[in-house]
């Protein structure tokens, strides 16, 4: 990191610090009596109030004598603010409506890992998709242009980005084992984003080698309510969305459509020399509805995602000829309808998912006709689960059964039409279990979960059997500083995916049909400290991977994958946020990464890749923001660093320099509840920092979005 950037992250600490010296603070978890924090809890302070967070903590700055503490399910209190410690009882008060008790005993879509990481979206901070949300986080990684319209690829702490399993409401979405869009899913319909790292695929199957990200939809609403949104930016992005939702008697239907479109053609200046990145045009269409209907403790859920999209590719810098006129269209979709039956203790989702993608890649007219390509890709994943949780104090036990069935087919259009090249459908059986336990004394809390689950994979020529395993520990010392050490260790596994048995639309590559399935091993040790001002924490993860699928040459002038490869993964995770004010929030990080090829042996000169750092692994990932808000205003100031990363196996070539960037976010809300307008202003990249994340691929410098919106609930 810079000695620039290092100043830059102490003044912003000090400003904080210098905030937390002005005002006395009341900062406290709600807690139930068996001492677990309760979300989402009002706190009312005279006439201002806030909400708990995932973990029960809240912090405000009052006058009030007094405040009103209430939840759904729980009795109402009424506490002294000169009494109040670092722990606010509530009492369970069971409700006795039938649609409100299935939302609030059933987290609907929640993972079971006892170290899964909740974010929750800032509504108001103009993040339009779930991989803003994600990349909002210091520890995300993203190949791809940081602009509006982008497909959005994320990747967990310097893992592949196919790496990375993708569920949606506990179901996974990325299961054909390509990389995942996150842009196609609108943030406004999410509830929250739970992230579990390392080995987890006991947690859902396939590719969770590097971890799991969970997108938790909304739950039904009980209000009407419609927005409209509107906004424009450089580069010619504008973007609407239109969100209508209708509540009854045991029903809720929700519709959302959005549209953006932006020309993204920037200038820039990269080691080729510079220029106008041009030929980089986006546009996407989304539409969204949920539904559901409910009666007594019984529950139907119909969800449809449907994405449409149309994207230039201009390709690299050193060979824009090649692909001056390359363009890739299609569509995805998301099907699920789900029977859920719920009671006091148990709960039972029957469910059935259907998703599909479809796109089309054409490079017929650039100016040096090298890479003509013409291909159509087609998959379609077909779900059909059933799963079962149990809780009985301390214990909670969730089993179920899943099959699976993985298709997908390309067709090359050019020089002639041809055939389907279909890979033989994969069909997967699972069941699996998950047991966790509780003890509860009057100092300590210890959690200790267990995993296991049985996967068997049926191609035409061979099957494949997995046993992933999952152990997870935890200890919680509650004092006024509450103390927590947690750990997990873990197996995982990932089946090739299509794109890692055939390149796209290149000529000089062979596939590979017959290629293994990669396989991991890891664990992770963490600790930290928290009160009502600040939280610390410390993380030291590791992770062998076996098997790894890697292109190489063959016969010279032609690439072909091969399992050929052995990697070993190790982060050093350290967090802070502090909380100096009830508006004010500072948080930050910093991760240092060590990812090494242990292909082959050190003492064989044949191979010179063993020992070296895997491609775009950068070694230090850092980031702070700080937050200041209030009921009718907020802003958000965020700085973010990326260390060196290695372009070639041997890393002969010298690394893509390490760069810096500012982002700020504005938002407004107007306080006149007849006219509900608010507005944010997003300025990304302030210093106009010139900088690539994939070699020959430079970033935007200096731009911007201006939205606003207008909502209406009843």
């Amino acid at each position: 990191m810079g000695v620039s950037g290092v100043k830059k992250l102490i003044i912003i600490c000090i400003f904080s610090i210098c905030l937390c010296l002005g005002a006395l603070e009341i900062r406290s978890r709600i807690v139930d009596l068996s001492g677990r924090g309760i979300a989402y809890a009002t706190i009312q302070a005279g006439n201002s109030f806030v909400f708990s967070d995932a973990e029960g903590l809240f912090h405000l700055q009052t006058r009030a004598d007094t405040l009103i503490v209430s939840r759904i399910g729980y009795q109402t209190r009424t506490v002294a603010t000169a009494t109040i410690g670092a722990t606010i009882m509530l009492e369970a008060d069971p409700v006795n409506m039938p649609i409100i008790r299935v939302y609030d005993r059933y987290d609907r879509g929640s993972s079971a890992a006892l170290d899964a990481r909740s974010i929750h979206p800032d509504t108001n901070s103009g993040l339009r998709t779930v991989g803003d949300i994600l990349l909002d986080q210091y520890i995300m990684d993203s190949p791809n242009t940081a602009l509006s319209g982008e497909a959005q690829n994320i990747s967990i702490l310097g893992n592949l980005s196919r790496h990375t399993l993708v569920l949606l409401d506990g179901n996974p979405v990325s299961n054909s084992g390509e990389a995942f869009d996150f842009s196609r899913i609108p943030a406004s319909e999410i509830s929250h984003v739970e992230i579990i790292k390392g080995a987890s695929s006991v947690y859902g199957g396939s590719s969770a080698i590097g971890g799991i990200i969970n997108i938790v939809s909304l739950k039904p609403q009980t209000e009407r309510k419609m927005e409209l949104e509107g906004g424009l930016g450089s580069y010619g992005m504008y973007q609407c969305r239109a969100l209508g939702s209708l509540s009854g008697a045991g029903y809720n239907l929700s519709l959302q459509y959005s549209r953006n479109f932006a020309e993204n053609d920037f200038r820039y200046s990269s080691t080729q020399g510079s220029g106008k990145r041009e030929n980089n045009s986006t546009k996407q269409d989304h539409i969204f509805i949920k539904a559901a209907l409910a009666s007594g403790k019984s529950q139907f859920e119909t969800l449809i995602n449907y994405h449409k999209f149309h994207r230039e590719l201009p390709g690299t810098v050193n060979n824009l000829p090649l692909f001056d006129h390359a363009a890739m269209k299609g569509e995805d979709a998301i099907y699920r309808q789900a029977f859920i039956t719920s009671a006091k203790q148990w709960n039972n989702e029957v469910s059935l998912q259907a998703d599909h993608s479809f796109s089309e890649y054409e490079n017929l007219a650039s100016s040096i006709p090298v890479y003509r390509s013409h291909t159509k890709t087609r998959s379609a994943n077909i779900l059909l689960k059933d799963a079962f949780s149990l809780n009985h104090d301390p214990f909670s036990l969730d089993f179920g059964i899943e099959q699976r069935l993985m298709m997908y087919g390309e067709k090359s259009l050019f020089p002639e039409s041809q055939e389907w090249q279909r890979p033989t459908p994969k069909w997967l059986t699972a069941l699996w279990a998950f047991a966790r336990h509780q003890k509860d004394w009057d100092l300590f809390t210890w959690e200790q979960g267990f995993g296991i689950r049985q996967d068997w994979v049926y191609p035409d020529k061979y099957s494949e059997v997995f046993t992933p395993l999952r152990l997870e520990q935890s200890l919680t010392l509650h004092l006024p500083l509450e103390l927590k050490a947690y750990g997990n260790i873990g197996t995982a596994y990932s089946l090739p995916a299509f794109r890692d048995m055939y390149w796209m639309g290149d000529s000089q590559a062979q596939g590979n049909p017959d290629l293994k399935s990669e396989s991991s091993r890891g664990g992770m040790i963490g600790f930290s400290a928290a009160n009502r001002f600040t939280r610390a924490s410390a993380e030291y993860s590791i992770s062998n991977i076996h098997d790894l699928i890697r292109w190489h040459q063959h016969d010279g002038y032609t690439w072909k994958p091969y399992n050929v490869g052995k990697a070993e993964l190790r982060n050093l995770e350290l967090g802070l946020s502090l909380y100096p004010l009830s508006f004010v929030c500072l948080e930050g990080g910093i991760v240092f990464s060590k990812a090494k090829d242990r292909s082959g042996s050190a003492n064989n000169p044949a191979n010179p890749t063993y020992g070296k750092n895997l491609l775009y692994t950068p070694d230090i990932k850092a980031g702070a923001t700080l937050k200041l808000q209030s009921p009718h205003a907020g802003a958000q100031l965020s700085y973010r660093y990326t260390g060196e990363q290695y372009t070639t196996p041997d890393n002969l070539i010298g690394p893509i320099p390490d760069f810096a960037t500012w982002h700020l976010g504005l938002w407004l809300k107007s306080p006149l509840k007849i006219l509900p307008l608010s507005l944010d202003l997003k300025l990304e990249n302030l210093s106009d920092e010139r900088y690539e994340i994939y070699a020959h691929t430079p970033q935007p410098g200096f731009n911007w979005s201006l939205g606003l919106s207008l909502s209406l609930r009843k």
